[in-house]
C-alpha cells in the first residue's frame, strides 16, 4: 500500500483505540503551541507581513513562538489574506536560522 494510500484509508477510519493504529500512534503536531489568535492580532499580522516583516520579527514583536505564528500566516493564506510570496525568505533563512546557507532564494 503507498503512503498516499495509507494515509487516505487512515483519515476515513474512526479509531477508537490509538494505539492499534498501523504505524503507531498519533502525533497531534499543534499541541505543544498556542493556536489561538483575536481577530485583531490575525489582522496585524497579516497588515505587517503583507508589508515585509518578515516572520521571526512578527515573533518577537507579538511575544509568541515562530511556529505560531506560522500557524496564523497559515490559517490567513488559507483565507486568502495573504498578499506576498508566503514562503519567501528576505535574509535567506529559515526558522531559527537553521540550514540557512541551504534555503536561499535563487533569483
Amino acid at each position: 500500500m503507498s503512503n498516499l494510500a495509507f494515509a487516505e484509508e487512515h483519515r476515513k477510519k474512526n479509531w477508537s483505540d490509538e494505539h492499534n493504529i498501523p504505524g503507531g500512534g498519533l502525533v497531534y503536531v499543534t499541541q505543544k503551541y498556542d493556536d489561538a489568535f483575536s481577530v485583531g492580532l490575525l489582522n496585524e499580522i497579516t497588515v505587517l507581513y503583507n508589508s515585509g516583516t518578515e516572520l521571526e520579527e512578527l515573533a518577537e514583536k507579538f511575544n509568541r513562538h515562530e511556529m505560531e505564528i506560522l500557524y496564523a500566516l497559515l490559517h490567513q493564506a488559507d483565507e486568502g489574506k495573504i498578499t506576498r510570496p508566503f514562503a519567501y525568505r528576505k535574509r535567506g533563512g529559515t526558522l531559527n536560522d537553521k540550514h540557512s546557507d541551504t534555503c536561499r532564494q535563487v533569483n
